[in-house]
């Protein structure tokens, strides 16, 4: 019945259907849901990704957020936030929901101390809570694949991954990066290096990686095409074993900078300011950061010109910084495992979490 009420065509009739349904469907799920989180021993929040409300508004994520800690701290499970990054906070609602949940929090820490500057200035929540690493820097050793590419030095692979959109400035500007992206890709291809075009996001980069190799194929010949392969990605040991697979990257994405770090690859990344510029900052290897926008092609062959020279003392930095990482990382996780700083809340002997 009531699915036939939900597809009436007279639209008076849907709007009544859902006005009766839509808080039955909620005093269901919230009934679920505590039921649910009463049973673990910890509630933990990773990244930014459950304040951003760029995708559905604050209704969505941020909504859905607040109402999983109000009802772990309603049941006394401990609820952690941890590694929080800058998001989308955009609306008066989603900063009510977003202060409302982290003040609920038993624990909080940040990916770093601008991404705690932006989230006290936006939700109006402050506290000196710690500045821990991005989570991915804790990935166990074992998943990662070990360097594949050709340690004679004959062959010079470099994994580049083109991003959807690139600009605030339309369709003209997202032109004009690709054209430039495939001068760079198909420069390195005439002087011998086999390029990967991989995305770093599946569902939208393909795209533009498409668009990147046709054009850098038109400034080829016809015998070096061959250079220029799109690889496909379709899950996170993908996009992996291509970074592993290659001596460089040239990325655009923030989590495809931080895991070609852990591989160890000498990395140049493009990006506008914010948070890729902040982590090759961090990871002491800012010099390879230039702007997105504004970098020329011979400007990019430049700086990668520069980092093949510097490859053994980036990868060392990089070495140094990603162990840094995971020795803070390990903390932070015997910490909020023992319970040591979750507070009076904790609730000893359940046997399950959710992360």
């Amino acid at each position: 019945m009531l699915n036939r009420l939900h597809r009436a065509r007279n639209p008076v009739t849907r709007i009544a259907c859902r006005c009766v349904t839509a808080p039955v469907d909620e005093a269901i799920g919230v009934l679920r849901a505590a039921r649910f989180v009463s049973g673990l021993d910890l509630l933990m929040v990773p990244g930014e990704s459950g304040m951003d409300d760029a995708a559905g508004g604050p209704w969505q994520r941020p909504y859905s957020l607040v109402r999983w800690a109000v009802l772990a701290r309603l049941v006394g499970t401990p609820v952690a936030f941890v590694s929080i990054g800058g998001g989308s906070i955009g609306s008066l609602a989603s900063r009510t929901f977003a202060r409302a949940a982290l003040s609920l929090a038993t624990y909080r820490s940040y990916r770093d101390l601008p991404s705690r500057t932006q989230v006290a200035e936006v939700t109006g929540f402050r506290r000196d809570d710690p500045v821990v690493p991005d989570l991915a820097y804790s990935l166990p050793a074992d998943f990662l694949p070990g360097h594949t590419a050709d340690t004679a030095g004959r062959v010079r692979p470099v994994a580049i991954g083109p991003i959807s959109s690139t600009s605030r400035h339309g369709h003209a500007a997202h032109r004009q990066y690709i054209d430039r992206l495939a001068a760079v890709a198909a420069a390195l291809a005439r002087e011998s290096y086999p390029i990967a075009l991989f995305p770093g996001d599946a569902t939208y980069d393909g795209r533009t990686i498409d668009r990147v190799r046709e054009a850098a194929l038109r400034l080829l010949p016809p015998d070096l095409h061959y250079r220029v392969a799109v690889v496909e990605t379709a899950t996170l040991a993908d996009v992996l074993t291509c970074m592993a697979q290659a001596d460089y990257v040239i990325t655009f994405r923030y989590h495809s900078a931080l895991l070609a770090h852990l591989l160890g690859k000498p990395t140049l990344a493009l990006a506008r300011p914010g948070a890729i510029r902040r982590l090759m900052r961090d990871a002491g290897v800012g010099e390879y950061c230039l702007d997105i926008e504004r970098a020329a092609p011979e400007e990019i062959l430049g700086a990668f010109a520069a980092l093949e020279r510097e490859r053994v003392n980036v990868q060392e930095r990089l070495a140094a910084y990603t162990t840094a990482c995971r020795g803070i990382l390990e903390r932070q996780y015997r910490e909020l495992f023992s319970g040591r700083t979750l507070g009076p809340e904790t609730v000893p002997g359940r046997r399950r979490g959710l992360a």
